[in-house]
């Protein structure tokens, strides 16, 4: 152990007081102060890590770019550093500076050490960030190579090597950002036009020509064209459409298929059914090439009971007639599913098949089937009932208690469900006022309780205070149902001072005094009569 300590201190402080001693790979070295010239040849540079080339855009970050290099000598190289100083637009991702740094890596080694060996080739990648506001071209930066050259045990430090570098920012091909009409494939009836429209920029901007194709023959320029359909072009056509900006060019595709097709209408009387009830559904039907006789029959899911007819002859069609057609039908609030048990079918959708068979006027035969989804619903009915407000009658500054039960007496879940006090003149709100129902299935009574305070300025009378209910239904439509209590409210028996409630007797004094001879006036006679018998 002493001796190791013995070594290491031996070999630092040699490494401190002489210069000319390196220590490398558990090595020894001797360093030399003289220095080699290396010559250094660029093989290739790129945007990219080694071996995977990319194109950069203005704006990108933490782009690498490469350059592969071959040294020209016959001597190993290590510690290769390279120092590429980046013109403006230009900035290293790590130190956003102007200045990146790179470590060389050796494309051919036959050390352990990864040296570059006599004449072999190493590369460096910067990783850079690319100003917006650079365009397409040839920009130059310098780069500054340092290195050890290895002879032998002794590592001779490398004359710093400049060598002027070209990056390309590349042209970029024209964008497409409008397309009209924006589907791929259009159907043109015969008889009619139809017009494409385009809309590209070039992200270097370069002027673009617009150039049509038509079945692969120029058919016009501009930003649009006009098809017109004729009976001849029944089929199916290409219709191309090329930016370019002078070097690369983008491209459109629409495929157009030109034909007289059968057109069928159906527009239901409603979009949605309710489950647990009967409902009725009307379709109207219009198309554009029947003629004399059609056959309509209406199919629905197993699970739906169905009432009345399902199929129908009509005649006497002519094209574009509508026909109407109705059904009454009964879903249920859930199914049994086999091994899945009870499903509910509230918010799903049931699928309605009306198929159709038909000839036009030319006999040509059609048979279609369209399918139309009904979302099931389901209905929310909710009755409020022992409803109760203490106390019966209310003070200036009293806090009343309301509590109430809501009953569901729907299908569905009426959910997210808060109530609350509707304010007025004379009631106070408090944090009690709100409160969160939460959700409030069906059959299941959900009592709640407000709580608010009567004003203090609020006036004798008999009042109403409203109950606002807030719900969701299924489909996360919000619903609010309001109901009133009756709120009686009094004034508190004060006491009053003396002077408040004294009565002045001296104003009535003369009226007394009268009654009070009166009185007499009348005893006195009475008596005297009285002694007469």
């Amino acid at each position: 152990m002493r001796r190791e300590f013995l070594f290491i201190f031996i070999v630092m402080f040699g490494l401190l007081m002489n210069p000319v001693l390196g220590y490398a790979n558990n090595q020894l070295y001797l360093r030399s102060k003289a220095s080699v010239s290396v010559e250094f040849l660029v093989e290739d540079v790129y945007w990219g890590t080694y071996g995977n080339p990319m194109s950069p855009e203005p704006g990108d970050r933490n782009v690498p770019l490469t350059i592969v290099i071959q040294q020209n000598s016959p001597y190993y190289l290590r510690g290769i550093i390279g120092y590429l100083y980046l013109p403006p637009g230009f900035i290293d991702s790590h130190s956003e500076t102007n200045v990146s740094k790179a470590s060389g890596v050796a494309i051919e080694t036959d050390n352990d050490a990864h040296d570059i060996i006599p004449y072999g080739s190493f590369y460096l990648t910067f990783y850079l960030n690319l100003n917006n506001s650079l365009t397409k071209g040839t920009y130059n930066m310098t780069l500054n190579i340092t290195y050890y050259v290895i002879n032998n045990t002794i590592f001779l430090e490398g004359e710093p090597q400049i060598i002027r570098i070209s990056v390309i920012i590349p042209n970029r091909a024209p964008e497409i950002y409008t397309v009209e009409p924006s589907n791929a494939r259009v159907t043109v009836y015969a008889g009619d036009n139809k017009t494409f429209y385009i809309e590209a920029k070039d992200p270097d901007n370069d002027s673009l020509t617009y150039t049509w194709y038509l079945d692969g023959e120029k058919v016009g320029e501009g930003q649009n064209y006009t098809y017109f359909a004729t009976e001849e072009d029944f089929g199916t056509h290409t219709l191309r459409v090329e930016v370019s900006d002078g070097d690369l060019t983008t491209s459109n595709t629409w495929t157009i298929d030109v034909e007289i097709p059968s057109e069928t209408k159906i527009i239901p009387s409603t979009d949605h059914v309710y489950a647990g009830e009967k409902t009725t559904l009307t379709f109207t039907i219009t198309n554009n090439l029947w003629h004399g006789t059609a056959n309509i029959q209406v199919s629905c899911p197993d699970y739906v009971v169905v009432f009345g007819d399902t199929q129908w002859v009509i005649n006497g069609l002519s094209p574009g007639d509508s026909v109407n057609i109705s059904i009454t039908i009964y879903v249920p609030k859930s199914v049994i599913a086999g091994v899945y048990g009870e499903i509910e079918l509230i918010g799903q959708t049931m699928d309605v098949t009306i198929s159709i068979d038909f000839t036009d006027e030319h006999g040509n035969t059609y048979s279609e089937d369209h399918n139309i989804g009904f979302i099931i619903r389901g209905r929310i009915v909710l009755r409020f009932f022992d409803i109760r407000v203490e106390p019966m009658v209310a003070f200036p500054g009293d806090t009343v208690k309301l509590s109430a039960t809501v009953l569901n007496m729907g299908t569905a879940t009426a959910q997210f469900c808060n109530a609350s006090i509707l304010p007025t003149e004379f009631i106070e709100l408090l944090a009690e006022s709100f409160y969160y129902v939460g959700d409030v299935e069906p059959n299941s009574p959900t009592p709640f309780t407000l709580q608010f305070r009567i004003s203090t300025s609020a006036i004798v009378g008999v009042y109403n205070a409203t109950v606002i209910f807030n719900y969701y239904d299924e489909m996360y439509d919000e619903h609010s149902i309001q109901f009133n209590v009756t709120i009686n409210i009094a004034n508190k028996t004060s006491e009053t001072t003396s002077e408040q409630t004294m009565v002045s007797y001296s104003d009535y004094l003369s009226y007394i005094y009268a009654s009070l001879a009166t009185i007499a006036v009348i005893s006195v006679i009475i008596f005297i009569r009285k002694r007469r018998s």
